[in-house]
């Protein structure tokens, strides 16, 4: 694994990372990753973290990653902010899926 900052040219391969093995052609994440990318200078990558039994938890992974907790949030809904200061104050704090 290598570990580098998140840019235009490779936003698709870091929102890959975001979508379970074998789920890669699930509407709901193709959907959620087709929205990353038409967002055309994002300020923050933003993601609900879940937890699958026996496998590393995300929320902890994407911490060790430099995400930080929504204020006043789900401890899940984590963002990575890609200007600098800039704080992510979602409309809604609810997953939906």
């Amino acid at each position: 694994m290598k570990i580098m900052n998140v840019t235009e040219e490779n936003l698709d391969d870091f929102i890959k990372l975001c979508i379970p093995p074998g789920r890669e052609k699930d509407e709901l994440f193709f959907r959620g990753g087709e929205e990353k990318r038409l967002e055309p200078r994002p300020s923050a990558l933003v993601t609900w973290a879940f937890r699958v039994p026996e496998t590393f938890p995300q929320d902890e992974f994407f911490r060790r990653m430099g995400f930080r907790e929504v204020e006043g949030g789900d401890t899940m809904l984590l963002y990575y902010p890609l200007q600098e200061g800039f704080v992510y104050r979602p409309e809604r704090k609810e997953y939906i899926p």
